[in-house]
C-alpha cells in the first residue's frame, strides 16, 4: 500500500518463501510503479532473507523494520487487511476467495475515502477508474474542456497534502518508569502460548534506548522491541558475601547464601529449588 495514495495491491501466492515475495514485489509493483524510496516490512523470514535484502540494495530502497508483535507500527496497512477480509467475505468468497480478490480490490480502489473525498485511483493516475456501472448508468458529460480539466486537476493534484487523521482515544499504554534506568528487561511473549506458560521471557540485556522500543541483546541475535511489551528486570548481585544473621537455637544458620540458580534450605527446612527459567537466558 502506498502511504500517500492509498493504493492497495495483493497478490496471491502459494508459499511465502523468499523467492516468491521478492518476485510478487518486483512484478506486481516496482514493474509498474517503479522504485519507492523507502518500503516497511514486519519482521517475517522472508523480508530478513539475503534474497530480500540483495533486492533493496539492487534497487536502492531503503527499508524500514516494524517492531514484533506491534500491529500499530504499520497501522494503515493492518487496518486494510481488516478492510479487505471484509470485503471478501461480504462477496461470499470462502475457498474461492483468490478468484473474487481482483473484483474487491476494483471497489476497494474505485471507492471514495473519507477524509479527502477521493479515491485511491484518482490520486494516483489523476483519473478515475471505469467500473462496471457505467455501463449500466453512464456518466454525464460536462462543458468544460479538455485543457481546463486538465489544468485544474494538476493544480488539485499538486495541492494535495497527507490527512493527519486524530486518534481514536488518548489513552497511553503504561510504561515503567525503570525503563530508563535498567540494563535488562523482560519481553512479553504475545505468540500463542501452551497453558500455564509465563508470559515473558527473559531477562535479555538492553543496548541501545528510543523513545518508542529497545534494542535488546538476544541469547543468539539482536532486535527490536516496543516499549509496550517490555518490563523492567531487577538482577540481584548473587557474588555478594553477606552474612545473614539468624537466631542458632531454632533455626540454621546461614553464610554465605548459594547462587540462586541452586537449590537451598529454608529456616523451616525445607528445600526449595528456584526456577530455573530466570536463573539464565532463555530463546525466544
Amino acid at each position: 500500500m502506498d502511504r500517500f495514495t492509498k493504493w492497495l495491491e495483493a497478490v496471491p501466492v502459494r508459499e511465502i518463501t523468499a523467492d516468491n515475495v521478492a518476485k510478487a514485489l518486483f512484478e506486481n509493483w516496482i514493474a509498474r510503479f517503479g522504485c519507492p524510496l523507502r518500503i516497511s516490512t514486519d519482521q517475517g523470514r522472508q523480508f530478513e532473507s539475503s534474497v530480500f535484502n540483495a533486492l533493496m540494495k539492487k534497487l536502492g530502497i531503503t527499508r524500514i523494520r516494524t517492531t514484533a508483535y506491534h500491529p500499530q507500527s504499520n497501522g494503515q496497512l493492518e487496518r486494510a487487511h481488516r478492510t479487505l477480509k471484509a470485503a471478501l467475505m461480504a462477496r461470499g468468497a470462502t475457498t474461492n476467495w483468490s478468484d473474487e480478490l481482483p473484483t474487491v480490490l476494483l471497489g476497494l480502489r474505485t471507492a471514495l475515502r473519507e477524509d479527502n473525498n477521493l479515491s485511491p485511483a484518482l490520486m494516483t493516475y489523476g483519473s478515475t477508474l471505469r467500473v462496471p456501472s457505467d455501463f449500466f448508468a453512464p456518466a454525464t458529460t460536462t462543458n468544460m474542456s479538455d485543457e481546463d480539466y486538465v489544468r485544474r486537476l494538476t493544480q488539485t493534484m499538486t495541492s494535495l497534502s497527507p490527512s493527519c487523521t486524530t486518534a481514536r482515544t488518548t489513552a497511553k499504554p503504561f510504561i515503567h518508569k525503570d525503563l530508563g534506568t535498567c540494563t535488562h528487561v523482560f519481553v512479553r511473549n504475545d505468540s500463542v502460548r501452551a497453558p500455564l506458560t509465563p508470559p515473558y521471557d527473559g531477562p535479555y540485556p538492553v543496548l541501545q534506548r528510543h523513545e518508542k522500543y529497545f534494542k535488546i541483546q538476544l541469547p543468539h541475535r539482536e532486535t527490536v522491541v516496543s516499549l509496550d511489551r517490555l518490563k523492567p528486570a531487577y538482577i540481584c548481585n548473587e557474588t555478594s558475601n553477606t552474612t545473614i544473621p539468624t537466631n542458632t537455637a531454632s533455626t540454621p544458620s546461614i553464610v554465605n547464601p548459594v547462587p540462586s540458580h541452586q537449590p537451598y534450605i529454608t529456616r523451616t527446612g525445607r528445600v526449595c529449588k528456584p526456577n530455573v527459567r530466570f536463573a539464565k537466558e532463555g530463546v525466544l
